[in-house]
């Protein structure tokens, strides 16, 4: 163990120095054997730092410990990672460990030594990793584990001979009946019953398609109603009917980043109005998803007649365009259906 103790060197000196100057000068008041023990553990002190200097490994050796406030010492930890700093008196203390410049710990306050007291040092920083560590002793062997499963179980051994016949036993109490025979073959078939009533007539007039976009649309941000290749169409609607209209599609941001967004605006168009009610919705796509689905659905009462029926599509709002639409073979194929339904 190595340790600088300058200040205590020269306090030594500094008593040597003055006891002889009062033997010279024949004081007659000197102080008496036990006076001047006690004059010499207020200088040089009698108390000892002493501790361990480890990091996340473990114990660390060779480590500089530097001790600062009413004495100013360097100690260096040992083989096992221990320091001590004996020979302090009563002061304040300050305590650090140094490794390098990336590997050091907190510096440790001691108010007033009044005793012998062990301070513990751990230090970190990314230049630890390079230091020489000292293993512990290898601790107790553990209890023994668990009895383990029971292996299988071994091949039967060969059978022994059969012994005698014992005498016959009781004849015993009458069995369940068994189950019931099969059914026999069916009877030849009635006479055919009167026919009955005809029913009322059923609607007539119903009809369906479904229409597929067929090229895809980009929405700008802020842009106008744009309408979606291959979901223009024509129906002939009889009286007393009803027309179901179903979209369904995707909405994508072809280069979406995380923070990229649009919201648009989807609306079925009958005869160039809008079907704000039941035939529009709003849809927010966001790039870190890239795509996002839609569905409508809304059930029209039209007149008798032909009718035009379109989809467009416009955006609202937002940091990135937005493309619609597309053939079949793309993630964002609109699908329009229509269904004229006779009451």
């Amino acid at each position: 163990m190595k340790s600088v103790r300058l200040s205590s060197l020269v306090a030594r000196k500094l008593w040597l120095g003055l006891g002889g100057l009062s033997i010279l000068t024949g004081c007659s008041e000197a102080g008496s054997p036990t006076d001047l023990a006690k004059s010499t553990e207020a200088i040089v002190g009698a108390y000892t730092i002493s501790g361990v200097v480890s990091t996340s490994s473990g114990p660390a050796a060779g480590v500089a410990v530097k001790l600062t406030g009413g004495d100013s010492r360097t100690a260096f930890s040992d083989s096992t990672g221990h320091y001590s700093i004996p020979g302090l008196g009563n002061a304040a203390y300050a305590l650090v460990a140094t490794a390098s410049s990336t590997c050091a710990s907190t510096s440790v306050n001691v108010g007033s030594l009044t005793g012998n007291v062990t301070i513990n040092l751990g230090m970190t920083g990314s230049g630890c990793s390079t230091l020489v560590y000292v293993p512990g002793p290898t601790g107790p062997t553990g209890p023994v584990g668990p009895m383990g499963p029971i292996g299988p179980t071994g091949p039967a051994g060969v059978a022994g001979a059969i012994g005698p016949s014992g005498p016959a036993g009781s004849v015993g109490p009458v069995g369940p009946a068994g189950p019931m025979g099969a059914p026999g073959a069916p009877g030849a078939p009635g006479a055919a019953g009167p026919t009955g009533a005809t029913g009322p007539a059923g609607t007539t007039g119903q009809a369906s398609k479904v229409l597929f976009s067929t090229a895809e649309v980009t929405i700008a941000p802020g842009a106008e109603f744009q309408t979606v290749p291959g979901l223009d169409t024509t129906v002939d609607v009889p009286a007393n009917s009803f027309v179901y209209l179903s979209l369904n599609g995707g909405l994508r941001l072809p280069f979406g980043g995380v923070d990229d967004v649009l919201e648009s605006f989807l609306v079925i168009y009958v005869d160039g109005n809008p079907l704000f009610a039941g035939g529009a919705r709003s849809v927010r796509v966001v790039g870190i998803l890239n795509t996002e689905y839609y569905s409508i659905a809304t059930l029209v009462p039209l007149s008798v007649g032909t009718h035009t029926i379109t989809v467009r599509a416009r955006g609202l709002g937002g940091s990135e365009s937005a493309v619609i639409g597309g053939d079949t073979g793309t993630s964002t194929n609109a699908a329009l259906s229509i269904m004229v339904l006779k009451q």
